[in-house]
């Protein structure tokens, strides 16, 4: 897992230096808990919240490459933190706006079956919808070409995908895992393939991780040691995400 990490923040530290000399790029979120540097909900009893440890390596990770590197002087807050304030969402716009929420998945339906526990679930579609209203906002402010110039240098960050695979594996769903993958992929590309219409370009998706290590998954290994079985999902899905990126990248470079 520290060397997951190590990984990430090379390669997020290496986006962050290229552009340093330029001006500074709005940094967009969109994902599950490990992105979500914030509560999504608006109301005061989400700050009593904990954060756990996934969350806060991520975190520290992220704010010290764009308060450090970037300049910024925070990570880009919850974009429903702006939800009345129209003004406010306007002026964050050309800096940064978190997406993410905890529970959240590539499938609409992921998380939401937990919802009586883990309330207010913004699954990926509508973390993509709230981004659209952001992106004609820009585009009534600053015309068209400016938008699409200004997002074509922004930084996105995704990390989404654990818990689609915890609701499948735990579900005992009849569907081969190969079919759930494909699924998953056809699903994931179709989102990707929305943000790059709305004018996204600069991408880094963090994967799955071997989700199978996780102490609240390990209690159902009675050995007490990693579930492989998920570590095996984590696998498939990681190969499935790199034949899709190569995909998506070859069809859009120009």
């Amino acid at each position: 897992m520290a060397k997951r990490w190590a990984l990430i923040f090379l390669f997020l530290a290496a986006i962050v230096l290229n552009i340093a000399d330029a001006a500074l790029p709005a940094i967009l979120h969109w994902g599950t808990q490990q992105l979500m540097l914030g509560p999504t909900i608006s109301c005061q009893a989400a700050r009593k919240w904990p954060i756990f440890l996934t969350m806060a390596s991520i975190f520290l990770t992220l704010d010290l490459l764009e308060a450090k590197l970037m300049g910024y002087k925070r990570s880009p807050p919850p974009f429903l933190s702006f939800v009345n304030s129209s003004s406010g969402l306007k002026k964050q716009s050309i800096k940064g706006i978190n997406f993410a929420s905890g529970g959240a998945g590539i499938f609409y339906i992921t998380g939401q079956s937990m919802l009586k526990i883990q309330k207010n679930v913004i699954p990926l579609a509508e973390q993509i919808q709230q981004f659209s209203t952001v992106q004609s906002s820009l585009m009534a402010t600053m015309g068209h070409a400016a938008t699409e110039k200004f997002l074509s240098k922004s930084l996105v960050f995704i990390s989404i995908g654990s818990n689609d695979i915890f609701g499948y594996y735990h579900s005992k769903s009849s569907l081969p895992k190969q079919d759930f993958m494909s699924a998953l992929g056809l699903t994931y590309e179709n989102h990707l393939k929305g943000l790059l219409n709305l004018g996204a370009r600069k991408f880094g998706i963090i994967s799955v991780p071997p989700i199978g290590r996780c102490p609240s998954q390990r209690i159902y290994n009675a050995t007490g040691g990693c579930l492989e079985e998920l570590n095996d999902h984590a696998r498939a899905f990681h190969a499935m995400l790199d034949s899709l990126l190569y995909k998506l990248s070859s069809a859009h470079t120009k």
